[in-house]
């Protein structure tokens, strides 16, 4: 008995049989096993996994002795992610959800073109995480920027999520909304451990997350005060510069487009100039190389507005009365009309029949 091309259907027991010994006797022989063994059917590994919602998970399949062959992947009674990646028989789905969960079946028609054959299925199962996850778990934020982190739990978008601070409260300006942990202009007291957590999963016991650590890192540029002042001739500018976390930096001021005045002084960051005149108007800037030796880092400018002092307008400034007639004369300050007006008369006295009232000096009479 020859089979060419055996296939599994061929599979089974054979029996030998003549009736030429003892006619209308038939004799049989031994039973002959016939083993069909197919080496051309996909392998796939791992047969089953169980993987962890949110991460990723892979499947490999090849065929043996056949490193070139054309190998896919199909999920049965669904359609693999959108997401998942099909290459040279490695099936990688990067965010495994709910719905990846099931039987997945690799097949190539190399073996046999036009004839699919398929492998055994390999089975997904997918477990869900119970404790909330966060993102990122570590961050560094300059101060006076915002600072976030989220927390969700895998498979329950709609878990109530909050959030507290180890060893500490929240700062009063954080906002805790729907997993969502946002910290607006951060100082130093908002460094330190985070910690999301939820009683969503077993209720009336509280489940934790992972730790989330914020740094607070001081700016390193000189910041100055104030940014910008108006000062009137003849008065004192001062301006103070620092270097945040750096208390014994060397600070020095420089004035944009003209010299800083001689007489004023520079010491330990502060800016003082006696005396103002109008030249010392300007755009004046705080820098340092104590940063990154070398390098000068400057400060945002400081404006200093110099205006001249208020003058009192006199109408008339001159006039001749004939005795026994009233003199007047008014004095006014510009742009400030409530301001307290008083008239005195150099080398002498006022007249005592006199009015002083509201910048109008009334002389009845005069003589």
């Amino acid at each position: 008995l020859t089979i060419p091309q055996a296939k599994s259907t061929d599979e089974g027991t054979y029996i030998c049989e003549t009736d030429d010994i003892h006619p209308g006797h038939t004799i049989s022989s031994p039973p002959a096993l016939i083993h069909v063994q197919n080496h051309e059917v996909p392998v796939i590994d791992p047969p089953l996994q169980t993987a962890m919602a949110g991460k990723p998970a892979e499947i490999h399949c090849w065929l043996p002795n056949r490193p070139y062959a054309s190998l896919r992947w199909r999920k049965e009674e669904g359609k693999i992610a959108e997401d998942a990646i099909d290459k040279d028989g490695t099936l990688t789905i990067p965010n495994i959800k709910s719905s990846d969960e099931g039987n997945y079946i690799c097949f190539t028609d190399d073996i046999h073109p036009g004839h699919t054959v398929s492998s055994a299925p390999a089975h997904i199962l997918v477990e869900h995480s119970q404790v909330p996850e966060i993102n990122p778990p570590q961050q560094t934020v300059v101060a006076n920027q915002t600072a976030q982190i989220n927390c969700w739990l895998p498979d329950r978008p709609y878990a109530t999520l909050q959030w507290r601070k180890e060893d500490g409260d929240l700062s009063d300006k954080a906002v805790d909304k729907d997993g969502i942990l946002t910290i607006p202009n951060v100082n130093s007291t908002d460094e330190g451990t985070y910690v999301c957590f939820t009683e969503d999963v077993h209720p009336g016991h509280i489940i934790s997350s992972a730790p989330a650590l914020i740094h607070v890192q001081n700016p390193q540029i000189p910041q100055v005060d104030p940014s910008q002042q108006t000062v009137t001739v003849n008065s004192v500018v001062r301006i103070s510069c620092r270097l945040p976390g750096r208390p014994y930096a060397t600070l020095q001021w420089r004035k944009e487009g003209g010299d800083i005045s001689d007489k004023a002084t520079d010491n330990d960051g502060v800016l003082t100039i006696p005396d103002v005149n109008i030249s010392d108007e300007g755009t004046y800037v705080c820098f340092t190389d104590d940063v990154h030796p070398g390098h000068t880092i400057s400060s945002a400018p400081a404006l200093v507005h110099v205006k001249k002092p208020d003058v009192l307008v006199i109408d008339p400034p001159q006039q001749t009365v004939t005795i026994n007639e009233t003199a007047q004369i008014q004095c006014s300050a510009p742009n400030r009309p409530y301001v307290t007006l008083r008239w005195r008369k150099q080398d002498g006295v006022i007249n005592e029949n006199a009015t002083d009232i509201s910048g109008f000096l009334t002389i009845p009479q005069a003589r």
